[in-house]
């Protein structure tokens, strides 16, 4: 099942990290429209080598009062993705780092961990809910 994001937030860690982050994503499947807010990400080296192993802790809220399901895909690129056709060009298997399904309640957060091998031109990491 596929979903069509309004709004894609990228997180730069290219010279610090990013922490506390707020930013609403709106989801519209089939005429029903979620709100996800990325609430923070946090990663274990803001400031990666090629190679270097890190840590990606993202929390993300379900804004809206209905439950809902998905599957929370991240995406890494080399590029500061800020729009959605950008995020077009690196919502792809070559970029993809991560994927989990996600259940939640309304008004409820889900914290997602994962660890990543940082790529070489590495810039943002974003996510699509799908």
């Amino acid at each position: 099942m596929s979903y069509l994001l309004e709004n894609i937030y990228s997180f730069l860690i290219n010279h610090y990290p990013i922490q506390n982050v707020f930013k609403l994503v709106s989801v519209v499947r089939k005429g029903e429209s979620l709100q996800l807010v990325a609430e923070s990400i946090r990663f274990s080296n803001p400031v990666p080598e090629p190679g270097e192993k890190v840590r990606i802790e993202a929390k993300i809220l379900n804004a809206g009062d209905e439950p809902c399901s998905f599957v929370a895909v991240f995406y890494w690129a080399p590029e500061i993705v800020m729009s959605p056709q950008q995020a077009a060009t690196y919502a792809t298997p070559e970029y993809e780092i991560y994927r989990e399904d996600v259940e939640l309640k309304g008004r409820e957060s889900v914290s997602i961990s994962f660890e990543w091998e940082a790529k070489e031109g590495f810039k943002c990491v974003f996510f699509f809910a799908k």
